[in-house]
C-alpha cells in the first residue's frame, strides 16, 4: 500500500491526525536525539585554579586596592600559617576535616587554613565567622575574603558567615551569636582557629562554646599569644593550666598557641 493510499484510507476511516500532535511528536524525537548526542560528548574539563601561595594572596589584595601595610598588620603572618599547617599534619585525624575559623578580616588566614585542610583531604570544609566590619579603614572586607577564596579555587570548600561570634559588640548589618547557633544545629569541628576579639572576657566566652563544638582530640589554635597581646597570652595560659578547660597544649610558636581537646 502506498503512502497516498494509506492517507486516503485514514481519511476514509475518519482518522485525522491534528497538526499540533505531529509537532509534539517531532519535538519529542528531536529532544531524544539531542540527549543521545550529549551523552556521547566528553565532559568539559574542570577549570584549573592556581595553588594557594601566601605572597600571591598578598599581591592579589594589593591589586584590589588594599594597602600592603594594612594587610600584613591585620593578618596572621606566613610563618604562623605554616606552623598551623604543620600542626594539622601532625595531629589532625585522617579524612575530611571540619574546620572553624573565627575572625576573617581580609581572608588571608582563612584562605591559608582552607588550603591546609583541603590538601589534608579534598572533602574538608571550613566554616568562618566574621561581622564584616571596617577594621583598619578597610570597607566591606568580606568582598576581599570571597575574592581570595575564588582566586585559589577554595570557595567550594567554604561557608562564610557574616555575623558576630557571640552578642553584637559593634554596629553593622551582621547577625550575632553564631557560635551558639552552630551548637544548636549540632555542628561539630575537628579544628578551630581563633583570631577575633582580643577582649579577654569576650574571648573566654567564645572559647567556652568553641570547646563544646570541638570533637574529642580536636585542635584549638589561638592567635596573638604573644608579648604584643598580654591579655590573650593570659587566657591561653589559663586554658593550659586550669582543670576546668578540657584542653592540653600540643604546640606554640612566637604567637600561635595550639591545644587539643581531651576526652570528655
Amino acid at each position: 500500500m502506498t503512502e497516498r493510499t494509506r492517507r486516503i484510507a485514514r481519511l476514509a476511516l475518519g482518522v485525522v491526525v491534528p497538526h499540533t500532535a505531529v509537532v509534539l511528536v517531532q519535538r519529542r524525537r528531536a529532544r531524544r536525539r539531542r540527549r543521545r548526542r550529549d551523552a556521547t560528548r566528553p565532559a568539559p574539563a574542570a577549570r584549573a585554579s592556581r595553588a594557594f601561595a601566601y605572597e600571591e594572596a598578598v599581591d592579589l589584595l594589593v591589586a584590589r586596592g588594599v594597602d600592603e601595610r594594612v594587610i600584613r598588620l591585620g593578618s596572621m603572618p606566613r610563618a604562623q600559617m605554616e606552623f598551623a599547617g604543620d600542626m594539622v599534619d601532625r595531629h589532625a585525624p585522617s579524612g575530611p576535616l571540619r574546620a572553624l575559623h573565627v575572625g576573617n578580616f581580609l581572608g588571608l588566614s582563612l584562605a591559608a587554613l582552607s588550603d591546609v585542610v583541603v590538601r589534608h583531604d579534598p572533602g574538608s570544609t571550613v566554616v568562618s565567622v566574621d561581622p564584616n566590619l571596617s577594621p583598619l579603614g578597610v570597607d566591606h572586607p568580606q568582598d576581599h575574603v570571597v575574592a581570595l577564596l575564588e582566586s585559589f579555587g577554595l570557595q567550594r570548600s567554604n561557608l562564610v558567615i557574616c555575623g558576630h561570634s557571640l552578642e553584637r559588640s559593634s554596629g553593622g548589618p551582621a547577625g550575632e551569636n553564631v557560635l551558639e547557633s552552630l551548637e544548636r544545629l549540632g555542628q561539630r569541628f575537628d579544628l578551630a582557629l581563633v583570631d577575633g576579639s582580643h577582649d579577654p572576657a569576650y574571648l573566654r566566652r567564645e572559647l567556652v562554646v568553641i570547646a563544646r563544638l570541638l570533637e574529642d582530640g580536636g585542635l584549638l589554635m589561638l592567635d596573638d599569644v604573644s608579648t604584643a597581646y598580654p591579655e590573650v597570652r593570659v587566657v591561653f595560659d589559663e586554658l593550659v593550666d586550669r582543670p576546668e578547660w578540657p584542653l592540653e597544649k600540643v604546640g606554640r610558636d612566637e604567637r600561635l598557641g595550639v591545644l587539643r581537646k581531651t576526652a570528655s
